[in-house]
Formats: C-alpha cells, sequence, structure tokens
C-alpha cells in the first residue's frame, strides 16, 4: 500500500527551478482585535480563504538547519479538493520587514504526504522530484518529523499584489501577520504601511519568520 502511494507522488504537478527566490513584505499585528480591524479595512471579501497545517522535518543529524534549508509539508484545500505543496526554503534573511529565501515547490499527492507525515522514513524512499533533491544535496538518507502548527489565511486584492492576512496558531500562543510576495518590495512595504497609518492601525516589522518562531517557541 506505502509503496503504491509513493508511486502516485512521483511526479509532481509543480517543480520551479531550483535558485527561484521568493521576496514578501512581513508585517505583524499585535493582537486579534487589529487582525480584524484590517479584515474590515480592507473592505471587500476575501478572495479565498485558507485553512492550511504546516509540518517540518530535518535530517536526523539536522543536515537541512545546519544549512539555512527548511522542508515543509502544506496541507489545505484549493476549491474543495485536498491539497499538499512541498516547499524547500534556503538561507531566509528577514531585515525591515522583508525577507528573502531561496524558495522550491512542488505538489505532492494528499495521501503520500499523510503517509511521510506518520512514518518520515518514508522520505527516502519517495521518488517525488524535490524529495530526491533534498536528499541529494542535503546528503541526507534519514528524516525525522519536527511537528508544525496551524494557519488561517485570508487573501485579498491590494495594489496589484495578493495580500495575505494570516492567524496563526502555535501550541503555546498566537500570532497575526500581513505578507505581501513582490519583486519591489520596498515599494509595496511604503504603500501597505501608508495604509495601515491612515487607519491607525497599529503594527510592526516581522521579526522572526512563522517556522522560526515554531522552532524556538516564542511568539515575538
Amino acid at each position: 500500500r506505502v509503496q503504491l502511494l509513493l508511486s502516485r507522488g512521483k511526479s509532481s504537478k509543480r517543480f520551479m527551478a531550483e535558485g527561484g527566490k521568493e521576496v514578501e513584505v512581513k508585517v505583524r499585528l499585535p493582537t486579534s482585535e487589529v487582525h480584524g480591524r484590517v479584515f474590515a479595512a480592507l473592505g471587500s471579501k476575501p478572495t479565498c480563504t485558507y485553512e492550511q497545517r504546516n509540518i517540518f522535518f530535518d535530517g536526523v543529524n539536522g543536515e537541512l538547519s545546519k544549512k539555512r534549508a527548511v522542508l515543509r509539508f502544506r496541507f489545505y484545500e484549493r476549491e474543495g479538493v485536498p491539497c499538499c505543496t512541498i516547499t524547500v526554503k534556503e538561507d531566509t534573511r528577514l531585515v525591515e520587514g522583508i525577507s528573502v529565501s531561496g524558495e522550491t515547490e512542488a505538489d505532492i499527492d494528499v495521501a503520500v504526504a499523510r503517509a511521510i507525515e506518520a512514518d518520515p522514513a518514508l522520505l527516502a524512499s519517495s521518488p517525488n522530484e524535490l524529495l530526491c533533491t533534498v536528499r541529494s544535496k542535503y546528503m541526507c538518507a534519514t528524516f525525522r518529523c519536527l511537528g508544525g502548527f496551524n494557519n488561517t489565511r485570508h487573501v485579498f486584492p491590494f495594489e496589484g499584489h495578493k495580500l495575505e492576512l494570516d492567524e496563526t496558531r502555535f501550541d503555546f500562543g498566537k500570532t497575526w501577520e500581513i505578507e505581501i510576495e513582490s519583486f519591489k518590495p520596498e515599494e509595496i512595504k511604503q504603500k501597505l504601511e501608508a495604509f495601515l497609518k491612515a487607519r491607525d492601525i497599529p503594527y510592526c516589522y516581522s521579526k522572526k519568520t512563522k517556522f522560526a518562531n515554531f522552532i524556538t517557541k516564542s511568539i515575538d
């Protein structure tokens, strides 16, 4: 049964070229009440809402973390259909609310992903193209599951971009955040700050990624 599931995960629907960059503006909101004010201020219903479950893996000897890499499985629904996306992020830098990281993504069959979550040893034999790349690049043969967290993401249009309004639930607390992906981050950050300041909405630049919060068990 497991081998059949693994074979079903062999061909990914998306495979971004290695070395692709993700550039995001990240702004933290202090409370749920402020999160609600931003939701209302955006003035329309979100174009979509995702309930995300994020699960992370590393080598048993920390092979990925030692090289500033993160391996994530994200479970969610796309138009009512269960999905899972594998993401590898590398060398993330977060400065003054702008995050830059190497990013590679691939879709994986949900049943395969769930089997791997239940038994991380299956990562060593998965034929998924991106997971093969991870094993080769990081010389990692044995994996462990680090656990994860849940996130509710509302997506709104904003100045020609997609604004993602998040509520993240860790075992130790919650955070609220705005993320906007853009290859002109300074420009969209100025527009976002102007939008928030005009409405007296308090915020600060994100100091840590969600994954860093998860690993350090902090919500700063």
